[in-house]
C-alpha cells in the first residue's frame, strides 16, 4: 500500500540531478541545509566576546540567484568555496552590526566570526530585499560542503530551492 503517513522523506545530493534531468523546466537548483528554520534551533556565532544565535544555511551558489540577496560588502559563496569546503561565510545586516562596528562603516571582509567552535572567514554581507523568501538579517551562508561537513550529514539535504524557467507551467514542475 506505499510508505506509511507521514513518513520522513529523506533527501540527498544525487536528487538534484535526477530532478533536473526529469524537470526540464528548472532554471535554478539549490540544494539546502539549515539551522534555525522549520522549528529546528539556530546556531552560536560569537566574535569578540558576544555571542548570539542565528540561522545558519548550507548553500551553492545558485542560491542566491533563487532568492537574490542585496550584498553590502563582499560577494556571494562561489563555486571553488563549495569545492574546498571552505570556512567562508555570507552574514546578514543584522549578524554585521552585531559583531562589527557598522557606524564607522567597519569592513568586516577578511575578519572573522566563530561558528560552532570553527573560525570563518567573512566574504559577504547582505542585506535582505523586503518580503524575500525565507531570508532575512539574521541569516548566516556558508558552503553547503562545509555544512554538511560540520554536521556529519553526508550527501543528505534539508530542502531544494527551486526556481522554474520564466515561461514554465508551474502544473508540470
Amino acid at each position: 500500500n506505499g510508505f506509511p503517513k507521514g513518513r520522513q522523506l529523506s533527501l540527498h545530493l544525487p536528487d538534484m540531478d535526477l530532478l533536473e534531468k526529469k524537470i526540464p523546466q528548472i532554471d535554478y537548483i539549490s540544494p539546502q541545509n539549515s539551522r534555525g528554520n522549520f522549528g529546528n534551533p539556530g546556531e552560536q556565532m560569537n566574535r569578540n566576546g558576544k555571542s548570539t544565535t542565528y540561522t545558519l544555511t548550507g548553500d551553492y551558489p545558485a542560491g542566491n540567484k533563487i532568492s537574490e540577496k542585496k550584498l553590502i560588502f563582499g560577494r556571494y559563496i562561489n563555486d571553488a568555496d563549495v569545492t574546498a569546503s571552505k570556512n567562508v561565510v555570507v552574514i546578514g545586516e543584522e549578524i554585521y552590526k552585531n559583531f562589527f562596528d557598522a557606524k564607522k562603516n567597519e569592513n568586516p571582509i577578511g575578519k572573522s566570526i566563530n561558528i560552532k567552535g570553527i573560525f570563518f572567514n567573512v566574504i559577504g554581507v547582505f542585506r535582505v530585499k523586503k518580503g524575500g523568501g525565507f531570508e532575512n538579517d539574521q541569516s548566516a551562508f556558508i558552503p553547503f560542503s562545509t555544512f554538511s561537513k560540520m554536521y556529519n550529514e553526508g550527501d543528505k539535504v534539508g530542502f531544494f530551492a527551486i526556481v522554474s524557467k520564466p515561461d514554465a507551467d508551474l502544473n508540470v514542475v
